[in-house]
């Protein structure tokens, strides 16, 4: 083999390496995201649950209902969440309760 055979070939093999590693990185993010939204919709379910349990009272008068909200979760420490009653315009039926929970979160890329 000769030289430009040999420096030839270490481009390429040094090519396919920097994909692998790219590769992994992107795969890297992907999952800690994934692992983010996964607690995030857990949290959400929670409340929402933990809301149709006080719809029997006055919802207004919940003390989670005063805007954004601290989530202390070890694996996703700037978790927060809202949880609003929505009057629906037009409203069908004046008993009708609509409940809305928002969850946000920045995960280690600030995403």
């Amino acid at each position: 083999m000769s030289l430009v055979e040999v420096v030839a070939a270490l481009g390429i093999l040094s090519v396919a390496i920097l994909g692998m590693v790219y590769t992994q990185i992107f795969t890297l993010r992907a999952s800690n995201h994934s692992k983010g939204r996964q607690i995030a919709v857990q949290a959400c379910r929670s409340h929402l649950n933990q809301a149709r349990f006080q719809l029997r009272q006055n919802f207004s008068a919940n003390p989670q209902t005063a805007g954004w909200q601290s989530e202390a979760v070890t694996s996703l420490p700037s978790l927060q969440y809202l949880i609003q009653e929505v009057t629906p315009n037009p409203n069908p039926w004046p008993d009708l309760k609509v409940i809305e929970v928002s969850v946000r979160w920045n995960d280690r890329q600030g995403d």
